[in-house]
């Protein structure tokens, strides 16, 4: 089977089991507009936290608590000039060194994969922890 064919029945399912369903033609509302590209944006952050949990050994222990923690943080507060895989991966990386004795992050594939750096693993945590001491973020004391 080639690739269109693969793509086609792809989109087909996709577009069968979408949430969201809008008529042809259909005039939204500006709320609505709003509320389907925030679930839109929201879907997109959390499938990238999937996709960069299954990189990671024990990830199941810390999954819940990474969703929790994301669906709470401002990606452009945290940290400007990052992009947000750079951001979850911080995220991950401190949640599993939270839970494992003797964890070095610079060791992990994903330090390297997504050219992080102690500057920036720096910047998103001082960001969180001072999320979590203002009450903001309010599953980060699980993690």
């Amino acid at each position: 089977m080639n690739n269109q064919k693969k793509y086609n029945r792809i989109h087909y399912l996709e577009e069968k089991y979408s949430p969201t369903k809008v008529a042809q033609g259909e005039i939204l509302s500006k709320e609505t507009r709003q509320k389907m590209r925030k679930e839109l944006h929201n879907n997109k952050k959390h499938l990238q936290v999937d996709t960069i949990l299954t990189q990671v050994r024990k990830a199941d222990m810390i999954k819940e608590e990474v969703h929790e923690i994301i669906d709470y943080l401002n990606f452009a507060e945290a940290c400007g000039r990052c992009n947000s895989e750079q951001v979850i991966c911080v995220v991950v990386l401190y949640c599993l060194g939270q839970h494992v004795y003797n964890f070095q992050e610079e060791r992990t594939a994903l330090w390297s994969r997504y050219d992080l750096s102690w500057k920036l693993y720096g910047k998103v945590v001082a960001y969180l922890l001072s999320r979590s001491r203002s009450g903001r973020l309010l599953s980060f004391n699980q993690c």
